[in-house]
């Protein structure tokens, strides 16, 4: 009967019937659209395999979150992760966007051994700072006990700065497959720029050889040299020097602090600073060269540590604590001192394998802007031909990181000649660069005023010279919608090979 009836109908008013059928099946499935979607996400939030909290999950290159829930990324650690967390997701540039960042380590495979057994037990572990998870609603359910903070847990997350550079800037030990390596140096690097910009220093506490026999914070089979160029107004360019022997070097692995006899570099806190002192005698028999210095680096304008091994032979590292540093105390030449409270200063810290390894640097400071770009040649044939290699341009302001940039390569052009030890040196007279990423663009064009050469011998007898340089540098481009114009001076390096 009720079959009858819906014929009847249907043949009564078609097109009516029609519409009701159409829009029948269209909310049967929009309904189970929304059924399937919700199925999904009540699985979702039943899966272990989920980190969930947060809007926004950062992930290592080339891993998904499909792979992630599929346990596929259990291998992977996300690089520069305190940084990443500090500076950039949690650093004052995006104060305004961002409430909380959590850093997370998920479903870790570990082994227990209790105490008396020798049977270990594999288990799954996750970690994570309980004040950061508690923020994004994330913190793991606890069945007994309380779980806050340790002192680990801030340092993590927001060191003080003493923490900081103490934390960035120590020593190092080489890996085990370089124990013994006669090329292992390490080195702190400073430079004072005066406001004249007439007047600059270069300072480097140098730490070289086998450490491997170190014992607590000795220097083991190392010696240590400590050197410096100063650059006068009235043209003087003078090189002072003095080295001592193992007994004489103490270095610290957990922060900056390094003796190399009475030549000393220290962090002192409350407000973290640097203290460097030195007494140098003059190469040329001059009067010596004595140093009584303070440094205070400026807020977010650091590059974290970075270490490249590009084979089992080569570890290359690098960390820049201040990009830009006030600097206070003297430097003097004999009974003559000039206060470097005006000064401009900067600091890096290297180690690594340096035997036949060349490199191109610089760091400009344009406004508010500091520019840091470099790159490390793998032979001395690719960085005295000028080969391209992989650069990198690291750009900070007042918030800490504005841009990590790539270019292709370095333009050096003109030649002026300049004399060294009887040996004819071709010194560039200009250099450009630009670099990309995505929307962001840096272009530099830097006119070389000052050198200073140091020759370099390399195997076979080659030799090189180092050409350290100061110039005036014009920055342009575009930064996070910002448009870049500045002006301002640079420090550059690169290597130079004897005029034919």
């Amino acid at each position: 009967m009720i079959g009858k009836l819906v014929l009847r109908y249907l043949a009564f008013r078609p097109v009516r019937s029609a519409v009701f059928v159409g829009a029948y099946a269209a909310g049967v499935s929009v309904m189970l659209a929304l059924l399937s979607i919700g199925e999904v996400m009540v699985e979702q939030a039943r899966d272990e395999q989920w980190i969930g909290g947060g809007e926004v999950t950062v992930l290592p290159a080339g891993v998904d979150l499909e792979t992630l829930r599929l346990g596929g990324a259990v291998f992977y650690g996300l690089e520069q992760a305190r940084f990443l967390a500090r500076e950039v997701l949690g650093g004052p540039r995006l104060a305004g966007a961002v409430s909380a960042v959590a850093p997370w380590i998920d479903d870790r495979a570990i082994y227990l051994r209790a105490r008396g057994q020798s049977e270990a037990v594999a288990v799954r572990a996750s970690g994570m700072v309980p004040s950061a998870a508690r923020a994004l609603d994330a913190l793991a359910e606890l069945r007994s006990g309380t779980w806050e903070d340790s002192d680990l847990d801030r340092r993590w997350l927001s060191p003080t700065r003493f923490e900081l550079y103490s934390e960035i800037d120590r020593f190092h030990r080489p890996p085990a497959r370089l124990q013994g390596d006669t090329t292992w140096a390490e080195w702190h690097y400073f430079n004072l720029l005066w406001p004249d910009e007439a007047r600059w220093l270069y300072l480097s506490y140098i730490l070289a050889g086998d450490v491997s026999g170190a014992r607590g914070d000795g220097g083991g089979g190392a010696g240590g040299v400590v050197l410096a160029r100063y650059r006068t107004p009235d043209g003087g360019d003078r090189t002072y020097a003095d080295s001592v022997g193992p007994q004489q070097v103490r270095y610290s692995l957990n922060t900056p602090d390094l003796s190399l006899g009475p030549h000393t570099v220290r962090l002192i806190d409350n407000p973290a600073r640097y203290r460097m002192r030195a007494r140098l005698p003059a190469t040329d028999g001059g009067p010596p060269l004595e140093i009584d210095l303070e440094m205070r680096p400026g807020a977010h304008r650091y590059f974290p540590p970075t270490e490249l091994a590009a084979a089992d032979s080569f570890v290359s590292g690098y960390v820049v604590p201040a990009l830009r540093a006030e600097v206070r105390g003297r430097v003097c030449v004999g009974d003559r001192c000039q206060d470097a409270a005006a000064a401009v200063g900067y600091h890096d810290h290297n180690w690594g394998t340096w035997g036949g390894v060349l490199w191109d640097w610089g760091v400009v400071h344009a406004g508010d802007l500091d520019v840091l770009y470099g790159g490390v040649h793998g032979s001395a044939s690719e960085a005295t031909q000028q080969r391209s290699v992989r650069f990198l341009v690291y750009s900070v302001d007042s918030l800490g990181v504005s841009a990590a940039l790539q270019m292709a390569e370095l333009r050096y052009s003109g030649r002026r000649l300049e004399w060294v030890a009887g040996d004819s040196v071709g010194v560039p007279e200009r250099l450009a660069w630009s670099a990309t990423r995505g929307a962001d663009s840096l272009a530099a064009e830097i006119a070389i005023e000052q050198s200073s050469l140091s020759r370099l011998t390399l195997s076979g007898d080659h030799a090189v010279y180092l050409a350290q340089m100061q110039g005036t540098v014009r920055l342009t481009g575009e930064l996070g919608g910002r448009s870049i114009s500045a002006q301002g001076p640079g420090f550059l390096e690169t290597f130079v090979n004897r005029a034919r």
